[in-house]
């Protein structure tokens, strides 16, 4: 096949390009658990970079990577914006609802419409409500919350109300 030919295919998905790396693993799900994937629903428990996970009503899931794990509480609607697995810093943008992160030794950082938690290794819980007032405390280390141009380091024990 010659190059331009082999180059247009791959291009346009007739020849398999490299797998994409698996940034988490649905570790454990209850209830209504989807995985979207360029808009459209994933079949398996595989989340990539770039997927949406939501979670419905009464329900729950588990995701795990190497270094992190996210409990997704009812109701919540996440992206996977960037993840590398590894030491490379994980983005995640927090559409609705709450989660739960562990992070052993790496930058994670959380955002939602105006305010970004930035973290390196910490235990944390960060919420959404309805009216879009948002809450978070930190369970183990620091995190610092910027929202409106203004960085405030939350420390273990305390937590913050954005509204």
């Amino acid at each position: 096949m010659p190059l331009s030919t082999a180059l247009w295919a791959l291009l346009f998905g007739l020849i398999p390009g490299p797998a994409a790396q698996a940034a988490f693993q649905i570790f454990y799900k209850k209830g209504q658990v989807q995985v979207l994937r360029q808009g459209k629903a994933a079949s398996g428990d595989t989340v990539l970079a770039g997927d949406r996970v939501q979670v419905g009503p009464a329900s729950l899931a588990i995701l795990k990577s190497d270094r992190e794990i996210l409990k997704l509480t009812q109701d919540t609607d996440i992206q996977v914006v960037e993840h590398t697995g590894g030491e490379a810093p994980t983005f995640l943008s927090l559409v609705r609802g709450g989660l739960i992160a562990k992070v052993d030794k790496k930058a994670f950082t959380v955002k939602t419409k105006t305010t970004s938690m930035g973290v390196r290794g910490t235990h944390f819980f960060v919420s959404l409500g309805e009216g879009g007032e948002e809450w978070m405390c930190v369970k183990e280390r620091l995190v610092e919350v910027e929202a409106s141009g203004k960085k405030t380091p939350v420390p273990q024990g305390k937590g913050v109300f954005v509204k």
